[in-house]
């Protein structure tokens, strides 16, 4: 009976510490020896405005590049 209870309160431990494993976590656990699959982390942040971004993907490219030179020689309109 001991036995029995020694394994049943040493299996409960054990399910007890499987929680969130990553620091960078919403739900990490300081406690936790094995991760659960139950991490949750916070949304990525917005993209911040890219005014270098010419041609408007998001990416400063190529792309980017040939806007500038399509416009360059040419006069500003007043």
């Amino acid at each position: 009976m001991r036995l029995l209870l020694c394994c049943w309160l040493s299996f409960l431990v054990l399910v007890l510490q499987g929680q969130c494993t990553y620091p960078e976590a919403l739900n990490y656990s300081e406690l936790a020896i094995w991760d659960d699959g139950t991490c949750s982390f916070p949304a990525p942040p917005e993209p911040e405005d890219c005014p270098k971004d010419l041609d408007g993907d998001e990416l400063i490219g190529v792309g980017d590049i040939l806007v500038l030179l399509a416009d360059f020689g040419m006069s500003c309109p007043e």
